[in-house]
């Protein structure tokens, strides 16, 4: 009964990432892109430049770029393994999985 409540949990679980996400970000002044929601935006001149270099985590989300290719991705494995520990679940089997886009 209790792994078919934490499976159910997890069918939700990144509708209820990304509303906080898209709460946390809105707090920054970005502002969400009409034409494609996963993309937020603000002005440039809103940015202080301190020298602090690139960002490379942002809300426990690892930051990657590959600037040759014009790539940026974001990576959530270590908010997975924080979840994982939390559940006692971080000495199990790992399997990778590879997103694909629905058509």
């Amino acid at each position: 009964m209790q792994a078919s409540k934490i499976h159910y949990g997890l069918k939700q679980a990144s509708r209820s990432w990304n509303k906080r996400f898209d709460e946390e970000i809105k707090r920054f002044g970005f502002a969400q892109n009409l034409d494609e929601p996963c993309v937020y935006q603000k002005a440039r001149e809103c940015f202080a430049n301190e020298g602090l270099g690139e960002a490379a985590f942002i809300l426990g989300i690892k930051i990657y770029r590959d600037r040759s290719k014009r790539l940026i991705g974001l990576c959530q494995n270590a908010y997975m393994d924080k979840i994982l520990k939390r559940l006692k679940w971080d000495n199990s089997k790992r399997v990778i999985s590879h997103a694909r886009r629905l058509t």
